[in-house]
């Protein structure tokens, strides 16, 4: 049941629907206890769309140290460091993303 929420918050989020997002995270997180790290990268997504950078980068954190090894996860922190004002930091997760994905070129850095 846990896997249904998940499935649908990740539908909400292509929905940009992020409020209805954290909603079934949360509820996937109660019956998935044993997998709530797989929680962190989208609930980031989520607070990214609401411009809740700092809780964003919290989460996008919490993914990385739990092994998420998805090169968006540090582009969408860089995202968030940038939109906070911290440029180095923000440099460096958009250097690792391009890193693990060529395809993530400066091009693709937000101006």
């Amino acid at each position: 049941m846990g896997r249904t929420y998940y499935n649908r918050a990740i539908a909400y989020l292509r929905l940009a629907r992020p409020n209805e997002a954290l909603t079934d995270l949360e509820r996937a997180r109660v019956l998935m206890p044993l997998q709530a790290t797989t929680l962190h990268f989208p609930r980031g997504n989520a607070y990214l769309q609401l411009a809740r950078y700092r809780d964003a980068i919290a989460e996008f954190d919490r993914a990385i140290e739990s092994g998420v090894r998805d090169p968006y996860a540090y582009y969408n922190r860089g995202v968030c460091k940038s939109r906070i004002g911290d440029s180095d930091g923000a440099a460096a997760d958009f250097r690792e993303a391009h890193r693990l994905n060529p395809a993530l070129g400066s091009a693709a850095t937000p101006g």
